[in-house]
C-alpha cells in the first residue's frame, strides 16, 4: 500500500540536497512511499517541521569529505530530539556556471552555500572574485537566471546548471562526496544486510583513562568505530560548561545487536550517552567506470 509523506530539505529545487532526496527516495526501501519534497531556507526550520509533525522526514548534510562535518546539524538534532532513521552518501562535483557566451572576464561576482566555497576554496583564491553567500547552491543559479545577470557566476552541481540554464566555464578537479542523514521523530532499528551504523554523542566524565576506557568497550567486543570527532560542549546544545568536549562517535552495527547494546551500557560507566540514532545505510548506484582508474564519470 502507497503511503504519502512530506520530506524537508534545506535550500532549493536543484540543490545537491534536492537531488540527493530523490536519490534516496528511489532506493527500494522507499517504494512503498509517494514523496512530496519541501525546500526550507535553513536546517533550523526543517528540523522544526520535523520535531512539531509537519514533515515526516528531514534529509540534512552531516559530513562532506572536503569541508568536514557539519555540526550545526547535530546540535539541531539534538535541540529537537530527532533520530537518525537513514544514510545516504552522494558523489558531488563543484562548477563554476554562468549564463550562455558569458566569459570569466566577465564575472565580478561568485554566489553559492558556504559550504561549496569551503569546498573550493584553493581554486576560488586565484580567481580574485567577490564571493557572496547564498542560500544554497541552486538558489545561486535561479538568481543569475532571473537577473539575466552576465557579472555574476555560480559554484554549483550539473543538476542545477541544466535546470537554470546556465553553462560551465569551469568544472573542479576535485570531487566530494556527502553524507546525508534523514531524520525522523521516530527511531527506527535496521535490519542487518543494511550495513547499520549507530551515531551517539558522550560526554566523558572528568577522569584518568576516560577516553581510553570509551574506546575500550567497542574494541573488545569487536566493534568498529567508523568515526570519531569532538568539540566543546560550550559551542554545542548541550551548553554545560567551559573546557568539557561533546565526542561524537560512528560505530558498525545495529543497536539490535547484544553486543553493541552491552557496549554501550559499558559506556555509561564513565560517560554521559545519548544515541543519535541507529540506522540503515542506504548506497548509491553504482558509476559506470571512465576507464581510468581511481575515477568514474
Amino acid at each position: 500500500m502507497t503511503q504519502s509523506a512530506k520530506v524537508g530539505f534545506e535550500g532549493t529545487i536543484g540543490s545537491f540536497s534536492e537531488e540527493a532526496l530523490n536519490n534516496l527516495f528511489r532506493q527500494d526501501a522507499f517504494q512503498q512511499i509517494q514523496k512530496e519534497a519541501i525546500g526550507f531556507p535553513t536546517f533550523e526550520a526543517v528540523c522544526q517541521k520535523v520535531a512539531d509533525g509537519s514533515l515526516k522526514y528531514g534529509l540534512l548534510p552531516i559530513e562532506n569529505s572536503i569541508a568536514g562535518s557539519c555540526f550545526d546539524v547535530l546540535d539541531l538534532i539534538s535541540k529537537h530530539n530527532l533520530s537518525i532513521v537513514g544514510e545516504y552518501e552522494q558523489e558531488e562535483r563543484q562548477l563554476l556556471v554562468a549564463l550562455p557566451g558569458v566569459s570569466l572576464n566577465e564575472i565580478t561576482e561568485v554566489h553559492s552555500h558556504p559550504y561549496a566555497f569551503d569546498q573550493c576554496r584553493p581554486y576560488l583564491a586565484t580567481l580574485n572574485k567577490k564571493l557572496v553567500q547564498a542560500l544554497d547552491t541552486a538558489e545561486s543559479c535561479k538568481l543569475i537566471q532571473n537577473q539575466k545577470s552576465k557579472t555574476i557566476a555560480a559554484i554549483a552541481g550539473a543538476y542545477a546548471a541544466k535546470l537554470y540554464g546556465l553553462n560551465v566555464l569551469h568544472e573542479l578537479e576535485s570531487l566530494a562526496v556527502t553524507r546525508y542523514i534523514l531524520v525522523s521523530k521516530t527511531a527506527v532499528i535496521p535490519e542487518r544486510h543494511l550495513i547499520p551504523r549507530t551515531s551517539m554523542e558522550i560526554v566523558l566524565k572528568n577522569q584518568v583513562g576516560a577516553f581510553l576506557k570509551a574506546i575500550t568497550v567497542f574494541s573488545h567486543r569487536d566493534i568498529n568505530i567508523s568515526k570519531i570527532e569532538s568539540r566543546p560542549s560550550s559551542r554545542s546544545i548541550l551548553l554545560r560548561k567551559p573546557w568539557e568536549y561533546v565526542v561524537y562517535l560512528d560505530v558498525d552495527g545495529g543497536l539490535n545487536e547484544d553486543k553493541l547494546g552491552k557496549a554501550i551500557e559499558n559506556l555509561k560507566e564513565f560517560a554521559t550517552v545519548r544515541v543519535l540514532g541507529s540506522y540503515p545505510r542506504y548506497q548509491s548506484p553504482p558509476k559506470e567506470s571512465s576507464g581510468v582508474y581511481g575515477f568514474g564519470v
